[in-house]
């Protein structure tokens, strides 16, 4: 038995057929991305359509769909996908009522390209094109030249962040982010729930920068208004996990391990579109009894970065520890924050 701190992942060879899976590839834009990859499980008790809103949705808060990037109309996804239409709208249809993606009329569907997100870290601009990409939106919103300096002026003046809050509907994915935020940033960082945001105005929001990922930016822009630092967090590709999983052997288990019921919730959803409903274990770790035993029966298990140094696993077990954060979110954050305290 070994009490797992982070193994280094083993690289696995490709698999190129999974029974009772369809694999589709869709274009998407972007210089380097020529395509995005969905994978669809006919078998799954997970609907197709939620298989689809999950990928897509992770794929843009991941970054593999740029802000902005254009997506297959629905009738030549579906046919590429080979599933009815109205599977691909009402996935669509869901991801566009979480303000994820956006579709028009003349321009088709389109992944929302939030103003925050030019927050994001990593991102570079010279400072004459910041400043003129100011004065251009605010001559557009109709402010004065004078307006405009006495803006900057107050920007100038504003005091620095004291505290750094990730904003998530689901508190124990919370306890998660803090965990992996924790190391990166100096200054204070904890959680809050919207709810909990909504029901809390006040002038501590001045001094706080806001985190949360692009999944939930319409939602959190729209109760901070514009005055509050917002920045949105890139979350790590799912891909390369879901492609390690369609390589467990049919007579595997891959289990999910976590204290966080939302994050088994999570992955056992979008695992279910390459692994068999059989294949995939359920891991509560909080029910340390239950835990050890399911442990025991796990060929593959992946957890979160919060949970792994808190449960023991046998040394022949795999173990992925998925951070939720994005590589290049944690190697640029601290240098990002720093600009602002």
């Amino acid at each position: 038995m070994s009490t797992v701190t982070e193994r280094l992942d083993r690289d696995m060879p490709p698999c190129d057929t999974f029974p009772g899976v369809h694999r589709g590839k869709a274009r998407r834009a972007g210089p380097d991305k020529s395509c995005m990859k969905v994978f669809l499980n006919r078998t799954s008790p997970v609907s197709l359509q939620e298989q689809l809103a999950a990928q897509i949705g992770q794929m843009v808060a991941a970054g593999d769909l740029e802000r902005g990037a254009p997506l297959p109309s629905i009738r030549a996804l579906a046919g590429r996908l080979q599933v009815h239409h109205n599977t691909v709208r009402a996935a669509y249809q869901r991801l566009e009522a979480l303000g994820v993606i956006a579709s028009r009329k003349g321009s088709g569907t389109r992944v929302v390209d939030h103003d925050g997100a030019r927050t994001t870290p990593g991102e570079e601009a010279s400072l004459q094109a910041l400043a003129a990409r100011f004065v251009a939106r605010a001559r557009e919103g109709g402010h004065g030249d004078s307006t405009v300096r006495e803006a900057l002026e107050k920007a100038l003046m504003a005091r620095p962040i004291e505290r750094a809050i990730v904003v998530n509907p689901h508190p124990d994915l919370l306890r998660i982010y803090v965990h992996e935020l924790s190391g990166l940033i100096d200054v204070p960082t904890s959680g809050i729930t919207y709810e909990d945001l909504v029901a809390s105005p006040g002038t501590w929001r001045e001094r706080t920068l806001f985190l949360t990922s692009t999944n939930h930016a319409a939602s959190v822009r729209q109760e901070l208004g514009e005055d509050c630092k917002l920045m949105f967090l890139t979350l790590a590709s799912i891909q390369p996990l879901l492609n390690r999983a369609r390589c467990v052997p049919a007579d595997g288990l891959l289990g999910i391990a976590s204290f966080s019921e939302r994050f088994r919730a999570l992955f056992r959803e979008m695992l279910s579109a390459v692994c068999t409903d059989d294949q995939l274990l359920d891991i509560p770790l909080d029910d340390r009894d239950l835990a050890t035993s399911r442990l025991q029966l796990a060929t593959h298990v992946v957890t979160d970065a919060e949970s792994a140094n808190r449960m023991v696993v046998p040394a022949r077990t795999e173990v992925q520890v998925f951070h939720l954060l994005g590589e290049e979110c944690r190697a640029e954050l601290a240098p990002h924050l720093a600009t602002l305290t």
